[in-house]
């Protein structure tokens, strides 16, 4: 988390933050203008300009801006794209409200806007899915109030939590009970963080069908900020069973932060990276990321999210340049999502507008410029009955190349949910999209979606959803999924698809998630193919 003014009561556990919040927790970010959080109880409690965001759900929606060009094709690129330009219909990346409750632990919680009229939207999972109300959210010990009596403490302008009561302070101030403080650059209870000379165990996997792999890491440099790590990794299948590799951190002034890391030393797959984060008090951020590999192979990658006034807005140029052969390709995206107005007492109308021009040479064609414009609308709010409720979105756009040769598409989406209870949730949508290309390709398509989702949410949760296609009268598979809580530790879930033509599962998958002092131990079994596989992913650096 970062802030203008951090406080944590190193007693009562809780922070308090004040002034351009940014918080990042696993898949999603909080930004506001206050927030407070128990960290015993994982309690989040955010007021003024709340802004909650999936990276999860961003990644669907942002195909095109963040995978490698390296390995696109023209053709795969002009899918990205047009994947792209068709998810802006309807498509919701970020949550903006004034008020948010959130339990961090199950990811959960309600987001209260106050602008227009009041209205409350519930949420759960990183990918911030809509659910019925949930059961009254939990309270931290010591969210209310203010703490007179003398206490261990630290102020700063960044921190960092870790499972097992772990924190690390940034131009930190660090107060005893009896009043002494001590101001300090960096400042940490973690002695691990200082260790020097810690073998770190990065990642196993093992698959009963493929192959099993382990990667470590030797810490050369010990400096906050600037640390580095030698990397070696090994596998039992290929030509090369080991590899090494380099990432170094280091800092570029108060709010930027960079890596640079290599792998693949020595090879003919060797590739080097640059990326630079930066986050600016005008609640900007920056990334950039360039890839150069031992083919002659040239990458970047430059994504900017911020607000503009009361509206928000994204955008990013993805370039990729091979100087061997000399073919290569540049596009640019950006989305511009103006605050909602209000109609009324619940009724909300909101749009975005999205922009992109391209350019791409490559070896089997001639070189192309093409831009592309488009616009979607969402309207929400309307009530049907005491418990149902409609909203409908549309969306379209036009491009053109420099041969003159056309492009526009087209969708629209009318959903209506149903709330049963307390914690269920009927939802069905209907979506209809146009794509044309030049005068005579024109792709249309209808379909009807239903989900049923139930369960208490703190325990455990299910869905069961299939579609409709209307234009061949056949309805697709039905998928279910179950997440179910063990222990604070420990979640299980699992997904299965029924093929309706061959009445048969064409797949089902069980997963079983163990969080190992803050590192994941996952277990996956894929039934069909008798896959077993273990991975476990170490988060400590």
């Amino acid at each position: 988390m970062s802030a203008d003014y951090i406080y944590f009561n190193v007693d009562k556990k809780v922070v308090d933050c004040t002034g351009n919040v940014a918080l990042t927790y696993q898949d999603v970010r909080v930004y506001s203008d206050n927030m407070r959080i128990d960290v015993k109880y994982h309690i989040l409690e955010a007021e003024g300009g709340v802004r909650l965001v999936s990276v999860a759900a961003g990644a669907g929606a942002q195909t095109a801006g963040s995978t490698t060009a390296a390995a696109q094709t023209a053709d795969e690129a002009e899918a990205l794209r047009e994947e792209a330009e068709g998810a802006q219909a309807g498509s919701r990346k970020a949550l903006h409200g004034d008020l948010l409750q959130m339990d961090l632990e199950y990811i959960q919680g309600m987001l209260l806007q106050t602008t227009g009229q009041v209205q409350r939207y519930w949420f759960q999972g990183a990918a911030l899915d809509e659910s019925a109300p949930l059961p009254k959210l939990r309270k931290g010990e010591f969210m209310e109030g203010e703490f007179d009596e003398p206490l261990t403490s630290v102020s700063a302008r960044k921190m960092r939590m870790s499972p097992g009561d772990k924190y690390e302070a940034w131009s930190a101030n660090v107060y005893i009970k009896d009043g002494k403080a001590l101001t300090l650059p960096y400042y940490t209870n973690d002695t691990g963080k200082v260790t020097p000379g810690n073998w770190r165990l990065r990642n196993v996997k093992y698959s009963s069908n493929e192959n099993f792999s382990l990667g470590v890491a030797v810490r050369y440099s010990e400096k906050q900020g600037n640390k580095g790590f030698f990397n070696v990794t090994y596998k039992d299948a290929g030509p090369r069973h080991f590899g090494v590799g380099m990432d170094q951190q280091f800092s570029l002034g108060k709010r930027t932060n960079a890596l640079f890391s290599m792998d693949g030393i020595g090879t003919q797959t060797g590739a080097m990276n640059l990326t630079l984060n930066r986050f600016t008090r005008s609640m900007k951020s920056h990334s950039l990321n360039l890839r150069y590999d031992a083919q002659g192979q040239e990458n970047l990658n430059y994504t900017i999210n911020g607000r503009m006034g009361r509206s928000s807005f994204m955008g990013y140029v993805q370039g990729a340049w091979n100087h061997k052969t000399g073919y290569g390709m540049l596009s640019s995206n950006f989305s511009l999502n103006p605050p909602a107005k209000y109609h009324g007492k619940r009724r909300k109308l909101s749009h975005s507008m999205y922009y992109s021009l391209g350019y791409s040479d490559y070896q089997y064609g001639a070189p192309q410029t093409s831009a592309f414009a488009g616009v979607s609308l969402n309207r929400s709010g309307w009530t049907i009955g005491p418990k149902g409720s409609v909203s409908a979105s549309m969306g379209g756009g036009y491009g053109l190349n420099a041969s003159g040769d056309s492009r526009s598409n087209m969708a629209a989406n009318v959903s209506y949910n149903y709330r049963f209870g307390k914690t269920s949730l009927f939802s069905t949508t209907y979506r209809y999209s146009q794509d044309q290309s030049g005068t005579t390709d024109t792709r249309t398509a209808q379909y009807v979606t239903t989900s049923f989702s139930f369960g208490p949410g703190l325990k455990w949760s299910a869905r069961l959803s299939s579609s409709y296609n209307i234009d061949s009268g056949e309805f697709s598979s039905i998928q279910g999924t179950l997440n179910y809580t063990l222990s604070k530790k420990v979640r299980f879930a699992t997904t299965a698809t029924y093929d309706l033509e061959t009445g048969h599962f064409s797949s089902s998958i069980y997963h079983l998630y163990y969080d190992f002092y803050g590192s994941a131990m996952n277990f996956h079994w894929y039934k069909e193919s008798n896959n077993f596989i273990m991975d476990f992913i170490s988060k400590s650096r």
